[in-house]
């Protein structure tokens, strides 16, 4: 969580654009008694604003002591935190129980993508996960997109918000800094160069 406020208040400074850091939270530690403390600490600290800083948990945790994570999240929202659910469409919990938790962000993992590359049946299942994610007014966030096929799979079933080693591998500190130092503009032409590239 230091580390995650450090680098928000960095790029802050350097006025770089960019919608939120995200850090994925164990369902351990994010059932801790000292975490909303630490979390509105962090917040308090680094100055971070409202939806800068994102908390990352797995839809499993969703189903484990279900009244106490309600509260939790819907503190964490209160913060400013944004929220955002992981491994969501896994089927470890039902979706009715997944949409009264107060997220920003659905997030599919690689198995979901892998089914909707390689399983022709799953496809109308996650589509409608997408639709459906789409009318409860939440964002769609797919992981692990590794080529242009699975890319214009998602595209076209309306899931614009990708990541992946499509786009970039994995960085350090001091090279998301250095790219977020670039205009939108000088990333959108890299960003093209680099999908040509592995066309």
């Amino acid at each position: 969580l230091d580390k995650a406020g450090a680098l928000i208040a960095r790029l802050l400074k350097n006025k770089a654009e960019f919608e939120s850091i995200a850090i994925p939270v164990s369902s351990v530690l994010f059932v801790q008694g000292d975490f909303l403390q630490e979390v509105s600490r962090i917040i308090e600290k680094y100055q971070i604003p409202k939806k800068k800083l994102a908390i990352e948990i797995d839809e499993y945790v969703a189903d484990t002591s279900h009244s106490n994570v309600m509260v939790l999240l819907q503190n964490l929202s209160w913060m400013g935190v944004e929220l955002i659910l992981n491994n969501f469409g896994s089927g470890s919990t039902g979706l009715g129980q997944v949409f009264e938790l107060p997220m920003d962000t659905m997030k599919f993992g690689r198995m979901f993508i892998w089914q909707l590359e390689n399983n022709p049946k799953s496809a109308p299942v996650n589509a409608g996960l997408i639709q459906i994610a789409k009318m409860m007014k939440k964002n769609i966030l797919a992981d692990g997109v590794e080529t242009k096929r699975q890319k214009d799979f998602l595209d076209r079933f309306g899931c614009h918000l990708q990541q992946g080693p499509y786009y970039t591998p994995v960085m350090t500190e001091e090279e998301v800094v250095s790219l977020l130092a670039k205009s939108r503009e000088t990333l959108r032409k890299e960003m093209q160069e680099r999908k040509a590239y592995k066309r």
